[in-house]
C-alpha cells in the first residue's frame, strides 16, 4: 500500500519531490521500490477520485492544522 501511495504521489503533476522516511534498511528498500511502479491512467483516475473528498475538505491549505487565513499558500 505504501508503494502505491508513493507512486501515486510521484505521478501528480504538481508534486516536484516525494520525501520518504524509513526506520530500517528493509523499509527503505521497500519504499524505493515505488519508483519502479508504473500506474496506468485508469488507476490514476481511480486514486484521484478516491482522494477527491479529502482535497475538497482541505482545499489548497498545505498547513492543515492552520485556518485558511493563516496558511502559507494563498
Amino acid at each position: 500500500m505504501a508503494n502505491l501511495a508513493l507512486a501515486w504521489l510521484m505521478a501528480q503533476p504538481a508534486v516536484t519531490s516525494v520525501i520518504i522516511g524509513a526506520r530500517n534498511p528493509a523499509q527503505l528498500r521497500r519504499n524505493t521500490g515505488a519508483a519502479q511502479l508504473h500506474l496506468d491512467a485508469e488507476t490514476l483516475r481511480e486514486l484521484d477520485a478516491i482522494s477527491q473528498p479529502l482535497k475538497a475538505h482541505f482545499g489548497t491549505n498545505a498547513d492543515m492544522w492552520q485556518t485558511a487565513d493563516a496558511a502559507r499558500i494563498r
